[in-house]
């Protein structure tokens, strides 16, 4: 019985024993003793994927050729259960699957085995993990303007933009998104700065309530970077006037060492002991970033999660070392941070997964009263006017309330403003008014920490003869 070394890609390949030798191949009796099943990573997607995507592609990388199979049953033997398999590409070191029927605000989780070519097989499970947003715009739901708001002269505010980072090796197609505050129609480029109707040709198709855009992309390749330029119209005709850019990359396919010499280290840096964490004081502006790695090592940063080492661009400014910190300013109180940290060691050997550090800056307490502006109506209605709307807008969420009489306290005030889904604009009906008459309603609001006006603010009108 002979096998047969073929050199692919680093990795060895076997041949049966029926083959033939030609002229040139030499036979490998090492390839006989591999006992040893793929080593799986690159594991992809994970975290949180934009709200509203219906189907998503799950991939992994593995060290050498292998078929892979996935369940939704943990535990399940390679054959026994795992009936599900991923396509592979020509080498049989990448992996993809599309899974479909997917929901907002649910976690999915793939369990993977894969078989090598010479038939090893892993005996435990490795987990894609993901999650789907929540809630279809981090706008919110839509809330129609009140009738009294006058006609809607701005356009859509667009985010959510998906995806960001970086893609696996391998990835041929993906599907972009984005979110607007309000009904539109949204159309995208590769060009920026383009017209709206004149090369934006493309359009996204929308969810049902027109707040949710999506487009499928396809003929993706590895180590290229993807931009498309967006702008939308919303059913007002307001259009756009700029671009918003979603951005991402896909990685290389060179992701796992096929092969080490003996004794050569292939162990990406150990990271621990961040710092800052938890909350930090009202007032903190800045702060030093800061872990330890078990080697010597440089480290980047990054604000967005999943990003391949090669394409961060914030390197911590003390680094080279066991020890890394670099200072990070401008922070605002009342926010949460997040950083994700990857390192390479003097050998190559880079982290393929994020450690985070988070921290958040205590917002100062509040103790003010909400401030009120806006006020309408003011001065003289239309004579025969018999009902209007008063109404106050707010500074902050909060609940208003008025009377006809002055100097009355919030809590003895009966008559209610309804308000918007943010608690900032107030509004209530008033009817029976009269001709010739004028009307005082004094208001006062009190904020959702409590903190309640003391005096009255007055919506002053009059009704024309």
């Amino acid at each position: 019985m002979v096998f047969l070394i073929i050199h692919f890609g680093g990795i060895l390949l076997g041949r049966g024993p029926s083959a033939e030798l030609a002229p040139g191949e030499v036979v490998s009796p090492e390839l006989e003793k591999d006992k040893t099943p793929p080593v799986r990573g690159n594991l992809f997607p994970d975290g949180t994927l934009a709200a509203g995507l219906s189907q998503t592609k799950i991939s992994l990388s593995t060290n050498e050729p292998a078929e892979c199979r996935y369940s939704t049953l943990a535990g399940a033997g390679y054959y026994s259960i795992l009936r599900k398999k991923f396509s592979s590409n020509e080498s049989k070191t990448f992996h993809s699957a599309e899974v479909k029927k997917l929901k907002n605000g649910r976690t999915y989780q793939y369990f993977v085995r894969c078989k090598d070519l010479k038939g090893n097989k892993n005996p435990e499970d490795i987990m894609i993990q993901f999650s789907v947003g929540s809630s279809i715009s981090s706008f919110g739901s839509y809330t129609p303007p009140s009738p009294s708001a006058g006609p809607d002269t701005v356009p859509p505010l667009r985010g959510d933009f998906y995806p960001s980072g970086n893609l696996p090796a391998g990835t041929f197609e993906t599907q972009i998104s984005l979110s607007t505050n309000e009904p539109a129609e949204c159309r995208y480029s590769t060009l920026s700065g383009a017209g709206y109707y004149s090369i934006l040709r493309k359009k996204f198709s929308a969810s049902g309530n027109k707040l949710l855009h999506t487009a499928k992309v396809t003929g993706l390749r590895d180590n290229k970077i993807y931009q498309y330029f967006a702008r939308c119209q919303d059913l007002d005709g307001n259009k756009n006037s700029e671009d918003v850019m979603i951005q991402f990359s896909v990685g290389s396919t060179s992701l796992l060492p096929s092969s080490a010499e003996p004794g050569q280290d292939t162990t990406s840096p150990r990271r621990f002991n961040p710092s800052p964490e938890g909350d930090l004081p009202v007032q903190t502006r800045k702060i030093t970033l800061n872990l330890e790695t078990d080697e010597i090592a440089t480290c980047k940063y990054a604000t967005v999660s999943g990003i391949y080492y090669e394409y961060i661009q914030h390197t911590f400014s003390n680094t080279n070392a066991t020890s890394h910190s670099t200072l990070i300013t401008t922070l605002s109180e009342g926010q949460d941070y997040k950083y994700y940290v990857r390192c390479i060691d003097e050998q190559g050997n880079k982290n393929m997964d994020d450690f985070e550090i988070s921290f958040s800056v205590k917002a100062p307490e509040d103790v003010t009263p909400p401030v009120r502006r806006g006020l309408n109506p003011t001065g003289v209605l239309a004579a025969g006017t018999t009902t209007t709307t008063i109404s106050v807008w707010t500074n902050e969420p909060a609940y208003c309330r008025y009377s006809t009489e002055q100097g009355t306290l919030y809590k003895s005030m009966r008559k209610r403003f309804s308000q918007n889904k943010k608690k900032t604009y107030h509004y209530a009906k008033i009817k029976g008014l009269e001709d010739g008459k004028t009307y005082d309603f004094f208001v006062r609001c009190k904020d959702l920490e409590g903190n309640t006006d003391t005096g009255d603010v007055i919506i002053r009108f009059s009704v024309g003869l």
